[in-house]
């Protein structure tokens, strides 16, 4: 290493390298032939780089020693690798094994990819800006898998596994997110405690899967202002826990869990168009919480009640589906304030909407309460609760009030036997049953229109991100882009008697042309549309009639983001070939003219990461 120059390549031999701490000071690439080991013997790092633009290829890296020391202020785990205020390295295909840690990274811009890192302690951690951590598999570290601090991070497609015994105590987490917008997406997670943790702000949490963990996703009180969209998570205890505040929890599919989405001393968070199905708890618990809105989400075959809600106040239930609940569609207790409106709830195991103990002030209306098994809706020991406008039907009873004070006011009920003589569609006798007076009983059902939702979701591509919106009165759900099919799909699911949808598809993702005009598809039939453009963006609006129906959507282009297929690639690495010439070249020519094309390594990361 002595002898080599800036730039050289250092093949190292088939052996066994028992050496202590190597330290890489140059900017060099160093390469693996067959198999090679350096061995740290316990002392100090394996290795350490503390010059810029090094690659590391094809070692088995191990035996760091224990603990941590301190280097300038900071206390840096021993690692079998450490990036030492580095930039624009390159770590891949390595094995780590039996370090204190990893990897560790003090720098930026640096690409970690393709390496197995086993049996340490810690997995990789990382404390920089714009850093990629990208295709490395990570097997039974004893702590923390990945841990990422600072900003524009980006975590992506990386498989994380724990210790498989699913009786001991784990004490493994997969991914932990600190400092600001960081990017997770596409992960594969299993047998850790929690799967993801989030702290800090506004990072982006996307279409990870997380499959028996204890926890998927931790959006802890030391968050905010996160989104967390399009994951799938299973099997576990509890699906995604939210207790900070102002997080966007959308259009995740969450079932098999203890309880899928909880919440604990949150507010102001926003859960919508999920799917929250077969999860052996609740589907969606909530305690002392605040200011909330859960809107737009199907809670199907939950075994306790799909919604409950607990000394929590102000918190909007709206437009969700709930159906085949285990015990209630929706209960509350001890809970004041809180609206529920719009929602179809039907064939719950007990009731529709129970509201327990000392649940006040409460207000329920515009709702589909359909086929529950035992009642449509109890209210039990509480006051000033408001039930307004509202759909009974073909409840095996519809309502009871117990030692509370309702008031009861134009409901439809199924079972009303009264008339309308003077036809202003309010029947002339009051309905009663069970405690329950509702004076003006409708003749006719009410016809229920949810609240149009508008989302965007980012969809990932390359190095790139893409909003798609969608403004709906329906349910989306498991939306996807499918660039081999030049289209965007989605399930849909309406429960009033007319949807719409109109989306937001930008021209650099998926377009038209004058030959292949936009197709829509809804469940498999053409569907007729609207189309409107500006320079950026085509705008895709249609409309249907059903009383309630699922749908299966489907939106075909005709011109595609190009993936970056291998001739590119062959280019791109031409390129990067003549800037490295072009960069020896002008270390040797004083007046070598300034050509930012050549002298940018921002560019030169950018495209080799891709």
């Amino acid at each position: 290493m002595n002898a080599a120059s800036s730039g050289d390549t250092i093949l190292v031999r088939a052996g066994v390298y028992a050496e202590g701490q190597v330290e890489v000071y140059k900017s060099i690439t160093l390469k693996a032939e067959s198999k090679v080991i350096l061995d740290g013997l316990g002392e100090r790092h394996t290795l350490l780089i503390s010059a810029h633009s090094v690659t590391v290829e094809g070692f088995t890296i191990q035996n760091s020693r224990r603990g941590a020391e301190r280097r300038n202020g900071l206390w840096v785990d021993f690692s079998g690798l450490v990036l030492w205020e580095a930039e624009l390295c390159k770590i891949q295909r390595n094995v780590f094994l039996n370090n204190c840690a990893g990897i560790t990274v003090y720098g930026r811009s640096n690409i970690i990819r393709d390496n197995l890192i086993s049996d340490n302690r810690l997995g990789i951690r990382v404390k920089g800006l714009k850093n990629v951590i990208i295709n490395n598999t990570l097997l039974n570290n004893t702590a923390t898998a990945i841990t990422v601090c600072d900003w524009l991070n980006v975590i992506e497609n990386n498989t994380i596994r724990g210790a498989e015994d699913e009786f001991s105590v784990k004490f493994q987490d997969g991914i932990e997110m600190y400092g600001s917008q960081n990017i997770v997406r596409k992960n594969n997670i299993r047998f850790t405690d929690d799967g993801i943790s989030v702290y800090g702000t506004n990072h982006t949490i996307a279409q990870n899967h997380l499959i028996l963990n204890a926890r998927g996703i931790l959006a802890s009180d030391y968050g905010s202002l996160c989104r967390i969209e399009r994951n799938r998570i299973e099997y576990g205890s509890i699906g995604i826990v939210i207790g900070g505040t102002k997080y966007e929890i959308i259009g995740n599919r969450v079932c098999g869990m203890g309880t899928g989405i909880y919440f604990e001393k949150a507010s102001e968070n926003s859960v919508k168009w999920n799917n929250i199905t077969n999860n052996w708890g609740s589907g969606i618990c909530m305690s002392l919480s605040h200011r909330n809105t859960i809107q737009g989400n199907i809670l199907d075959s939950n075994r306790n009640s799909s919604i409950y809600i607990r000394w929590s106040k102000e918190n909007y239930i709206v437009g969700n589906y709930i159906t085949n609940s285990g015990e209630d569609g929706i209960r509350l207790d001890w809970s004041d304030w809180n609206f529920i409106e719009e929602n179809w709830i039907e064939k719950s195991g007990d009731d529709g909407i129970h509201v327990g103990e000392l649940a006040s002030d409460n207000r329920i209306q515009w709702n589909n309460i359909v086929q529950n098994f035992d009642k449509g809706i109890v209210v039990d020991s509480s006051h000033y609760v408001y039930i307004q406008n509202n759909n009974f039907i073909n409840n095996t009873q519809q309502a009871s009030e117990i030692y509370s004070g309702v008031l009861w006011d134009e409901n439809y009920w199924s079972d009303y036997s009264g008339k309308d003589e003077n036809g202003d569609g309010i029947g002339d006798t009051p309905y009663e049953r069970r405690g329950v007076k509702d004076r003006s009983p409708l003749m006719n059902p009410i016809n229920i229109t949810t609240t149009p939702i508008s989302e965007t979701f980012q969809i990932f591509h390359e190095v790139h991100s893409f909003p798609v919106s969608i403004l709906s009165n329906s349910l989306i759900l498991e939306l996807t882009f499918e660039q081999s099919k030049k289209q965007i799909a989605f399930n849909a699911i309406q429960i009033g008697s007319s949807g719409f949808c109109n989306i937001t598809i930008p021209k650099e993702l998926l377009r038209d042309n004058t030959t292949h005009p936009w197709k829509v598809l809804l469940n498999e039939t053409e569907k007729s549309f609207t189309v409107t453009y500006n320079q950026t963006h085509s705008f895709v609006y249609f409309t249907y009639l059903s009383e309630f129906c699922k749908m299966n959507v489907r939106i075909e282009g005709a011109e595609v983001i190009p993936e970056f297929s291998m001739p590119i690639l062959v280019v791109l690495m031409f390129l990067v070939l003549v800037i490295a010439i072009f960069r020896k070249l002008a270390e040797k020519r004083e007046n070598f003219p300034n050509f930012p094309f050549f002298c940018s390594r921002k560019y030169i990361y950018t495209t080799k990461y891709s």
